[in-house]
C-alpha cells in the first residue's frame, strides 16, 4: 500500500517529516489502527501525489508464504488486505493479563532496534502496574546509536522526549514509541544476551540472566504490589498480529 511510497522510495527528509515526533506521539498513531492516525493519513496523501495506477499488495503468514494477495487501486486494496490480516490474524483479549511474554521471532530478533517492536505492539493493550517480560537474541546487539542516545543524556522519560523533539534523528521514533509505552506504568524485564545490561537498563529496562530469572522477577513485583495470582498472557510474535481488548 502507501508504504511502498512513503517510506519505500521517499528521501531522508520526508521520511523525517512523516516519523517527526508530534505525528508519532499522537493517540492514534497506534499499530492496527488507520482511523485518524496521522502518520498513516500522511503516508495515504503522498502516495496518491505519486500518482500509482495499480498496486498489488501481499498477506504472508509466519514462513513468508503468500496467503492473500490484494490488487488494484492503491487504497482499496490496501483496505481489503487490512480486513483480511484482521479477520485472520486478529487476537482479541477477553481477559487481561498483568505479565505478557513476548519476543519478536526472526527476523527481527537480529537487533535491539528491530525486537523493539515486539514491544511497541502491546502499547494499546496494556494497563499500569502489568510487567513484560521480552526476551530476544539481539546477535547484532542494538544497532542503533541514536535510538539509545537521548535515554543516555537524560534522568527521566520527559527529558527523553525533550532531548528527542529537539535533536530528532529518524531512528529516534523507536524511542518515541518505546516512551509511549512506558508511560502507560508497565515495567519491562529484558534477557537479551546480544546487548550489554548497561545499555539495558539506560533504556529504562530491567536486564536478567536468562529467560526463567526474568520471568520470576515479573511474577515476584507483581506480587509485592498486592497482587497474589498475576495473570501470564504468552503473546510471540505481537507485532505480526493485530491485538484487541474484548470479546
Amino acid at each position: 500500500g502507501r508504504k511502498s511510497v512513503l517510506p519505500g522510495v521517499s528521501s531522508e527528509a520526508c521520511i523525517i517529516h512523516n516519523h517527526r515526533p508530534e505525528m508519532i506521539l499522537n493517540p492514534n498513531a497506534v499499530a492496527g489502527v488507520l482511523k485518524e492516525n496521522p502518520v498513516h493519513m500522511d503516508m495515504l496523501e503522498t502516495a496518491k501525489m505519486l500518482g500509482i495506477d495499480f498496486t498489488v499488495n501481499l498477506v504472508q503468514n509466519v514462513k513468508g508464504e503468500p496467503v492473500g494477495v490484494f490488487a488494484g487501486d492503491l487504497e482499496e486494496a490496501h483496505v481489503r488486505g487490512v480486513e483480511f490480516v484482521n479477520r485472520h490474524f486478529g487476537v482479541s483479549l477477553k481477559d487481561q493479563g498483568n505479565i505478557y511474554l513476548v519476543t519478536p521471532g526472526k527476523p527481527l530478533n537480529i537487533d535491539l532496534y528491530q525486537s523493539v517492536k515486539s514491544l511497541i505492539a502491546l502499547t494499546s493493550i496494556v494497563k499500569a502496574g502489568d510487567a513484560i517480560v521480552f526476551y530476544s537474541k539481539c546477535a547484532e546487539g542494538v544497532n542503533s546509536v541514536d535510538m539509545v542516545e537521548p535515554f543516555n543524556v537524560s534522568t527521566n522519560l520527559d527529558e527523553v522526549l525533550k532531548y528527542v523533539t529537539e535533536n530528532y534523528k529518524i531512528q529516534m521514533d523507536h524511542t518515541l514509541l518505546l516512551c509511549k509505552l512506558y508511560q502507560k506504568g508497565v515495567k519491562v524485564l529484558a534477557y537479551v544476551p546480544g546487548v550489554e545490561k548497561e545499555i539495558l537498563s539506560l533504556m529504562h529496562m530491567t536486564p536478567a540472566n536468562s529467560l526463567q530469572e526474568a520471568m520470576q522477577n515479573a511474577i515476584d513485583w507483581e506480587e509485592s504490589s498486592s497482587n497474589s495470582h498475576p495473570k501470564i498472557a504468552v503473546i510471540p510474535t505481537p507485532q505480526r498480529a493485530i491485538i484487541k481488548q474484548g470479546n
